[in-house]
């Protein structure tokens, strides 16, 4: 298992936990919705995540014994998990480059998918929660872009300025993999 997976608590309505604070006097909660668009506006934070299966279902126990109403049928899934569960996004928002990345990586891997018109898998959902996790706080999505471009440039094993000229390539052979006549040079079993 990979030591940087996070941990969520779900709720029964697939919202998860976002916050919460137990004072003698009253208790609050607050919950994350994964399906919820422009949750990156200023103020606004993902979910209370752990590194640890076992500390988020502590946790859990005692925010059950706490307040059982709030939390009955509550779980303790991965973030990952909780990112496919997601339903999917509105289309009825825009784009903005500039929106903070970092506080909503849900946000950003559902806008990621929304935008190339597919379904990423859980490894890749992981990837790109790992590079937003490497971003300082305020991070917009042109910071994203910039991170995931020098991530490619060291899975590649090429510097940055052999990756810029390749840049057109590669769009290039996006454009192949998509177009039926040479999409089967792109899959596993291809003949060469």
């Amino acid at each position: 298992m990979n030591n940087t997976e996070k941990w969520v608590i779900q709720n029964t309505h697939g919202q998860l936990l976002q916050s919460f604070a137990i004072d003698p006097e009253k208790i609050r909660i607050d919950w994350y919705r994964p399906d919820a668009p422009g949750k990156t506006k200023a103020g606004q934070k993902g979910p209370l995540n752990l590194r640890a299966e076992s500390k988020a279902q502590v946790l859990l126990m005692a925010l059950v014994s706490q307040v059982p109403a709030d939390f009955a049928g509550a779980k303790v899934i991965t973030l990952a998990q909780a990112l496919t569960l997601a339903a999917p996004m509105s289309n009825a928002f825009k784009f903005n480059p500039f929106w903070p990345t970092r506080t909503d990586p849900v946000f950003v891997v559902r806008t990621l998918e929304q935008s190339a018109g597919t379904n990423l898998d859980t490894d890749q959902r992981f990837a790109i929660c790992a590079v937003l996790d490497g971003l300082p706080v305020g991070a917009s999505m042109r910071d994203f872009v910039v991170a995931m471009k020098a991530r490619d440039v060291v899975a590649l094993g090429i510097t940055p300025e052999q990756y810029t000229a390749l840049e057109p390539i590669f769009e290039t052979m996006r454009t192949w993999q998509e177009l039926g006549a040479y999409g089967h040079l792109f899959t596993q079993d291809a003949d060469a």
